[in-house]
């Protein structure tokens, strides 16, 4: 366990649970630091055949991880599984949204966010693909998922695995801008220019290229090219070049929009643009 800013209780309580687990139990104590920057820490510390990251706020079914290591022995073919879990408002509710994960498929596994909450993986798969980037707050195990769908294939466990908190303030719960932020510099990274246009990205794009290195991973404070995890990465950014030009086009007809938008604000006060709108709607009303 990776403990950030422990507490006395905290440390009294784990460091018990330690003591009774010598073998299989330990805990790592730090100060305040990013999930990413924790996970990549649990991630060097693994000394197992698998991995697993289970945020502190969510609940896992009991026999979750042993049906996902059990899918894993089943097909040696694979190096990562997943699974549904449900949404929950609060810790330890069990009633919420269920979210039905989908069969394993290459292409939509490399493009879109599947397995989060939810991975499981072969520790060996980390030695390939780097583990997570320091660099996001909200979208690590996003960006890591598609690393791997690069690189290995995926098998789903059947049945729910785990209850996922989705409070305001806990601890993995995201921020309202900071994830479409993170989900928009991911998606440039890896060429997905049609999801950031589809997805409402335009607003996101520029801020995503200034504060994101898009072509270098943040791990134990270092950075390393994304080409020395993701081989052929260069040639993948070049089969996905239109979607780049009409992603181009589209932040070009963005900002024109943008600036019309902020020239009326200032010549046409807004108490007066929502007058206008109003009688507009209402004569519309009357000529039906």
């Amino acid at each position: 366990m990776i403990l950030n800013d422990a507490s006395a209780d905290e440390l009294r309580i784990l460091r018990g649970f330690q003591a009774t687990h010598p073998d299989t139990f330990r805990v790592e104590c730090v100060s305040r630091e990013s999930i990413g920057r924790s996970a990549s820490r649990g991630l060097r510390r693994a000394s197992t055949p698998y991995v697993g990251i289970l945020d502190v706020d969510d609940l896992r079914v009991d026999d979750s991880y042993e049906r996902q290591l059990a899918m894993l022995d089943m097909h040696r073919d694979a190096d990562f599984t997943y699974g549904d879990f449900v949404t929950v408002p609060f810790q330890g509710v069990r009633e919420g949204h269920r979210v039905s994960t989908p069969e394993y498929d290459a292409v939509e596994f490399s493009r879109s966010c599947v397995a989060s909450p939810t991975q499981v993986f072969r520790s060996g798969l980390v030695a390939r693909i780097g583990g997570f980037d320091e660099q996001f707050m909200s979208g690590g195990d996003y960006e890591f998922q598609i690393r791997a769908a690069l690189d290995c294939s995926f098998v789903r466990t059947a049945g729910l695995l785990l209850y996922y908190t989705k409070e305001t303030d806990s601890s993995s719960a995201s921020s309202s801008r900071l994830q479409p932020l993170e989900r928009t510099a991911i998606e440039l990274r890896y060429g997905l220019y049609d999801k950031t246009i589809a997805l409402g990205g335009l607003a996101f794009v520029e801020e995503a290229r200034a504060k994101y290195r898009l072509d270098r991973v943040l791990m134990e404070g270092e950075w390393h090219p994304i080409e020395s995890f993701v081989p052929e990465y260069r040639a993948l950014l070049a089969s996905r070049e239109p979607g780049l030009r009409l992603l181009d086009r589209r932040l070009v007809n963005w900002r024109r929009r943008c600036a019309m938008e902020r020239r009326v604000d200032h010549v046409v006060p807004k108490s007066m643009r929502q007058s206008a709108s109003l009688a507009l709607r209402r004569i519309r009303a009357r000529l039906r």
